[in-house]
């Protein structure tokens, strides 16, 4: 969803009602809420209430938002740290481009040789992974990847499909309990 976690936050809300409650979920960025905003939940629950101050949403969906927020799920990092947590996907996706090996291995080390959780903007460190693997444009002259604007959204997918979930489990405490929420909704 586009217009950010506030955009997310109000759609979430205005679709939860008395049938909906407990079946809707959302997954939000933690790094996208700022700092200064109390617990991130507190966060959620003023941005809701100014909704209601606008007009925006009327009581119920207040109230209902209320009852549903341990259904707001936050990531600890950017969903490019989880791709950063696996980076053998990147050249799984990518490793048929032209690529300087030794220079992405050598930068691959430097970046990842601390905690993914530890990587103040991951999405920024991808990028610059992403840039040593080279694509031919329309006109067949070799372009670098960029982790940027509209590639965005493509070139992530392309890597999150690769990413293997029990691993991700493992080692993001944020996915381990999504999944075993979707899980009990799902009965399985």
């Amino acid at each position: 969803m586009s217009g950010g976690w506030k955009a997310a936050l109000k759609a979430f809300a205005k679709s939860l009602n008395e049938k909906s409650a407990h079946q809707n979920h959302l997954l939000i960025d933690f790094q996208d809420i700022p700092e200064n905003s109390g617990s991130k939940q507190d966060a959620l629950v003023k941005q809701v209430e100014e909704y209601f101050e606008k007009g925006e949403i009327d009581a119920s969906t207040v109230d209902f938002f209320m009852s549903s927020i341990q259904d707001v799920y936050f990531m600890v990092q950017k969903m490019e740290a989880w791709i950063l947590s696996q980076p053998d996907v990147i050249e799984q996706c990518f490793g048929h481009l032209k690529f300087n090996r030794t220079k992405f291995e050598t930068k691959k080390g430097k970046e990842l040789a601390i905690p993914v959780s530890s990587i103040k903007d991951p999405d920024a460190v991808l990028n610059e992974l992403l840039r040593y693997f080279e694509k031919p444009d329309k006109n067949e002259t070799l372009r670098k990847l960029k982790y940027e604007k509209g590639g965005k959204v493509r070139l992530a997918y392309e890597m999150l499909t690769k990413l293997d979930m029990k691993r991700l489990m493992a080692d993001f405490e944020d996915v381990r309990s999504l999944v075993e929420k979707i899980r009990q909704v799902n009965g399985s």
